[in-house]
């Protein structure tokens, strides 16, 4: 009868009811009766185990883990985030197998598939290298400034993407939706491989996306192709390298240090 209802011995279900009794009695805060009872040091019947002795020799209802472990460390979300980053275009191509030509219709269609502008905030980022004594040079369209002396081509365009991240955040109304396009595979690989990578400035742009509200995509598109608003943002890398700022007060080093 037991087996075809699939029901539990009665002395099955009193031991089982019995340790948790037991273990909610050794937990109970302020108390440590039933913690410290020394069950071997004696017998208060005579002709019968106690209660605890009976609930101690039943294994099988042993919850309790007398073995320590050891506590999981805290874990940063950044370090978990999946950023969506996309270095490829809506056909398969290599850069230099194609004409500036070929490459700007074929950027122009990803863009405009993937990221129509009437629900996408387009932002074109760029930043490369004169020369060490100038630095790096920083366009997001209309912030021109250079970044300092001895900062690199990778300097640039990480903190051109900085910035661009910098005003998402504290533009009020949040934007929904806004795609950040850049011709540096290195800084986008950066900012994907977070773990992988202890460029300070990586850290910042990581730490940025998760204040901004809205969704924020990456999209690579090749450079020097014509497209209209890669080449105004390399003017203004050009004139940032021209025209001091604020950058260009900082240490003569790279962005680029390991944080602390």
């Amino acid at each position: 009868m037991q087996l075809l209802c699939n029901l539990q011995p009665f002395t099955n279900i009193i031991e089982k009811n019995a340790a948790i009794l037991f273990n909610r009695l050794i937990r109970l805060p302020n108390n440590s009766f039933w913690r410290d009872y020394d069950s071997d040091g004696g017998r208060n019947l005579k002709t019968q185990k106690g209660f605890i002795q009976c609930v101690r020799e039943n294994i099988q209802y042993k919850v309790i883990n007398d073995v320590p472990f050891e506590l999981l460390s805290f874990a940063n979300p950044l370090d978990y985030a999946i950023l969506d980053i996309r270095l490829d275009l809506v056909l398969n191509v290599r850069k230099r197998d194609l004409s500036p030509t070929a490459l700007h219709a074929i950027a122009l269609e990803t863009i405009n598939t993937r990221f129509p502008l009437e629900e996408w905030l387009h932002i074109y980022t760029d930043g490369s290298l004169l020369d060490f004594a100038q630095g790096a040079g920083i366009g997001v369209f209309s912030h021109l400034f250079s970044s300092g002396p001895l900062t690199t081509h990778f300097d640039g365009e990480v903190e051109a993407i900085h910035i661009a991240l910098q005003q998402l955040a504290v533009r009020l109304p949040p934007i929904e939706r806004a795609v950040i396009l850049s011709d540096s595979t290195s800084a986008l690989q950066a900012l994907s491989n977070y773990n992988e990578n202890n460029c300070l400035r990586v850290q910042n742009c990581r730490e940025l996306l998760g204040k901004i509200k809205g969704k924020i995509v990456f999209q690579w598109v090749p450079s020097h192709c014509g497209l209209w608003g890669n080449e105004r943002g390399r003017l203004f890398w050009q004139k940032g390298n021209r025209y001091p700022s604020e950058l260009s007060k900082r240490p003569d080093t790279s962005f680029c240090q390991t944080g602390n």
